[in-house]
């Protein structure tokens, strides 16, 4: 959502070390996805094409492929509280 289009943000990107597909909003992707109040908002995507989750605010990196791994079905290592 960066009026600064592609130019704006792909520092950001590339400093951030994302390695994902970053889609840059503008009115018509947000109504595609039911609108947003908060930015940013991380959005799940199956390869369908399919919102599975989303996630509104900042979020580390950690958080994002905990989530991804739910989503897989995959086991989450979560650290042992001693």
């Amino acid at each position: 959502m960066d009026d600064g289009g592609r130019d704006a943000i792909a520092p950001f990107v590339s400093k951030s070390g994302i390695d994902y597909v970053v889609l840059l909003g503008n009115s018509q992707v947000i109504s595609l996805y039911g609108g947003t109040e908060i930015l940013p908002t991380t959005y799940y995507i199956s390869r369908e094409g399919n919102v599975r989750a989303f996630v509104k605010g900042v979020i580390s990196k950690t958080e994002a492929e905990q989530e991804i791994k739910v989503l897989l079905g995959a086991p989450i290592l979560r650290p042992s509280r001693r």
